[in-house]
């Protein structure tokens, strides 16, 4: 592996870990229950004090629409109690009955624990308070517990709205148990099929929603378009220009149609020493190898480099490179390729400087993915739509610089010219050629090792994509 290849996949695992660190603390932070999964609470869905206030069959009904409710995910309980008297007829000036009732059910709720697990603390009581001298003077009010909301489509003003337009007719009709039935019911459906409100940030979310609006999404954006503006600017230099002087090689031309001198220049070479005898493939019960034959005569000085690399590697009598040396081709055969790289750049023909602007293009979309993460992070908590926009924005950049990264080319304007001037020497020149520049072919196919053919199983053994 290159240099510049560690150093990418350092920067690469940086990167992974920094976006697994990130979210884990926020949803950490903010990890909340299923609004719609069943519930299993200890409070009794329905009570009334004393017993025996509704008739045996409103009770039995709103009893199963509270067991509703819970089925739903909502942490419902029902409770009726009986006062001698309705507060207007009490003497002095006192509350009215409805604040009365308000007061009762979050006195209610603090002693008695309506929740939807211990400490949740977002219980909803609604509490019915019936003076015996006068139905129709009855009262309700929802109390609710402190992370009650949101709640899917149940909202505090829709719970004052249920009380005052469902449930207070029916008290005034002197029908209180269908009142508070018909009540429970609508809290049932609105938690089921109304959206849920937006919800309004207040305090430090408040504040966060703001830095992550205004600066962080500035920054998100001009990091993102700072990065595509740089990979347009190393797209358009192209390299320096030069001049190119001698006559290409088959190896020289596919290096420069691909783009870069890779594994498949390589991989070439060893498939032409394959064809010049200097090298014998052959299968052992550990995979494949490569027998070493004689040193090839009148072949390009890269094939002879190749050839030695492999040489130094090869073990035992007679002489072969094992497979654990095969496994790593790539490193083994770094030497020769480099030899080449410098050769070709030297000329012209290649950017000299492509894989320092590799790394740098790497360093870029690193420091871009940390704005964005820290950008995206407290959007999210704080409810900031400019500062998730904005960090999508950098993702996408980063996604279109790395994948115009993997394939741009280092091939400067005088080494396009010289392999459109190129002409092969001979037909087998053409085939070594086209066996570089069409490699990837191969190691696309479909098939595992009896389906395929000896050269898709050597280049796929020589390119790393597992052994033949």
């Amino acid at each position: 592996m290159s240099r510049a290849s560690r150093c990418c996949a350092t920067a690469g695992v940086l990167l992974l870990l920094l976006l697994g660190a990130l979210p884990a603390g926020v949803s950490a932070q903010d990890a909340e229950r299923d609004r719609l999964a069943p519930l299993t609470m200890e409070a009794p869905p329905f009570a009334s004090f004393p017993a025996g206030i509704l008739t045996g069959d409103d009770a039995t009904l709103i009893y199963r629409l509270v067991l509703e409710n819970r089925e739903f995910g909502v942490p419902l309980a029902v409770r009726v109690i009986s006062v001698p008297t309705s507060a207007a007829r009490l003497p002095g000036p006192v509350p009215s009955q409805q604040e009365i009732t308000k007061r009762l059910a979050a006195e209610w709720l603090a002693n008695e624990p309506i929740e939807s697990s211990p400490g949740a603390d977002d219980g909803i009581l609604l509490l019915v308070v019936i003076p015996a001298d006068d139905h129709t003077q009855t009262t309700a009010a929802y109390a609710t517990g402190a992370n009650a909301f949101p709640q899917n489509g149940v909202t505090r003003p829709r719970l004052d709205a249920i009380v005052r337009g469902v449930m207070e007719p029916y008290f005034r009709a002197d029908t209180v148990g269908t009142g508070i039935a018909e009540g429970t019911a609508t809290l049932s459906y609105e938690n089921l099929f109304l959206s849920s409100p937006r919800i309004e940030v207040t305090g430090a979310r408040e504040r966060l929603q703001t830095v992550a609006n205004l600066p962080l999404a500035a920054l998100a954006a001009a990091s993102a378009l700072a990065l595509l503006g740089f990979a347009f600017w190393l797209n358009r230099r192209r390299g320096p220009a030069g001049s190119a002087t001698g006559p290409l090689s088959p190896f020289a031309a596919a290096a420069i149609a691909r783009g870069r001198v890779d594994d498949a220049v390589t991989t070439g070479a060893v498939l032409h020493l394959i064809e010049l005898g200097a090298l014998t493939p052959w299968t052992t019960p550990r995979g494949v190898t490569l027998a070493i034959g004689p040193a090839p005569t009148g072949a390009d000085r890269f094939v002879v480099h190749v050839w030695d690399a492999l040489r130094v590697e090869a073990q035992g009598e007679p002489p072969a490179v094992s497979p654990a040396a095969m496994r790593r081709l790539p490193d083994v055969l770094s030497a020769p390729r480099h030899e080449l790289e410098d050769d070709v750049a030297r000329r012209g023909l290649l950017n000299r400087n492509g894989k320092r602007e590799t790394l740098w293009v790497g360093l870029a979309c690193f420091i871009v993915l940390a704005v964005a993460l820290y950008t995206l992070t407290p959007a999210i908590v704080g409810l900031a739509r400019w500062g998730v926009f904005a960090a999508a924005f950098a993702l996408v950049a980063i996604c279109l610089t790395i994948w115009w990264l993997s394939h741009r080319s280092w091939a400067t304007a005088t080494g396009e010219a010289a392999l459109r001037a190129w002409t092969p020497a001979s037909v087998a020149e053409r085939e070594l050629y086209d066996t570089i520049v069409d490699q990837d072919d191969l190691l696309g196919l479909e098939g595992g090792r009896a389906a395929t053919t000896r050269p898709v199983q050597l280049v796929r053994t020589l390119r790393g994509f597992g052994a033949a």
